[in-house]
């Protein structure tokens, strides 16, 4: 049993860690020497392994915004894409909350900067850290 709090509701699944992606808080350099924050879901399938050397496509999550943000409670969207290959990286970018006021005043005046540069590098990061494959990225806003 799961408690989803965004819609105050109980799911109820007998999916266990076998097939859900675990959320992975990751930090990463972006523009000016700063560190923007993220989230990162891997595949995962307990019927289903891809080739050794195979890197993931990547789908990258933009919140709405400009202070809102990207949490690591159980989201079936991504676990979808993860079920099927996917890596789904959840953009916090620089206006995003919960990483303190100087985080979040990044965006003031700087609104379709801020945020692409830190969706961006985080694409940058994960490719640079072999995670995904480069050749397969897409991005959705939530």
């Amino acid at each position: 049993m799961v408690h989803n709090r965004s819609y105050k509701s109980v799911i109820r699944t007998n999916l266990g860690s076998k097939y859900l992606s675990l959320p992975v808080p990751i930090e990463y350099p972006t523009k000016g020497d700063k560190t923007a924050h993220a989230i990162l879901y891997r595949p995962k399938n307990a019927d289903y392994k891809a080739p050794a050397d195979e890197k993931p496509p990547l789908l990258v999550h933009v919140h709405g915004g400009p202070t809102g943000m990207s949490s690591s409670i159980l989201n079936l969207t991504n676990q979808y894409w993860t079920s099927i290959g996917f890596a789904v990286v959840d953009i916090n970018y620089g206006g995003s909350t919960g990483y303190g006021r100087e985080y979040r005043e990044r965006l003031k005046g700087n609104w379709g900067i801020v945020d692409v540069q830190d969706s961006a590098n985080a694409v940058r990061y994960l490719i640079e850290k072999g995670e995904v494959d480069p050749d397969r990225v897409a991005i959705a806003v939530k």
